[in-house]
């Protein structure tokens, strides 16, 4: 409120306990960055690989944000059960963006066509959230996430034809 310019009453007027502001401000947080990883999946000059390292790059923020946010409120059962209802969302966000990218990526010859594109989601999903709980603890440059891709998309390259 002090920053603001306002006072507490008048914050109060629009959420009626610190709960409520405290959620107001954390789905906005997260609506926000997952608005700019939404565009920048969607771009059509941005490639596959290219995607899943943002993706990557995300999880682990993303990781960051979320346990730093849940240490500060152990003990508030309103957040904690806000992040438990955003995680469940925020995995079928990043699952429907990631297999609309397979999809692309298949159509577009980056990908196997023999791949299932939700079962790809998922799996990549997985790696997303356990290189992210690594990266939880590193300084993740590009070079790192980088080199991540690499080695989960060489499974994912085109199948070379015996000849």
């Amino acid at each position: 409120a002090r920053r603001a310019g306002i006072g507490k009453s008048t914050v109060y007027e629009y959420f009626p306990s610190k709960n409520e502001l405290l959620t107001a401000v954390l789905t906005e947080g997260i609506t926000r960055m997952n608005r700019n990883l939404e565009a920048f999946m969607r771009r059509e000059q941005a490639g596959f690989r290219r995607k899943l390292i943002s993706m990557l790059g995300h999880a682990g923020n993303m990781l960051r944000g979320t346990m730093g946010t849940l240490m500060n409120l152990r003990e508030c059962e309103p957040a904690i059960a806000f992040m438990r209802d955003y995680g469940e969302r925020e995995r079928d966000f990043i699952l429907t963006l990631l297999e609309t990218s397979v999809r692309k990526a298949i159509e577009d010859g980056e990908v196997r066509e023999d791949i299932q594109p939700r079962f790809a989601a998922a799996l990549v999903f997985a790696l997303l959230l356990t290189a992210g709980n690594e990266l939880l603890f590193a300084d993740a440059d590009e070079k790192t996430l980088e080199k991540t891709v690499d080695y989960l998309f060489e499974g994912f390259g085109p199948r070379v034809k015996a000849t």
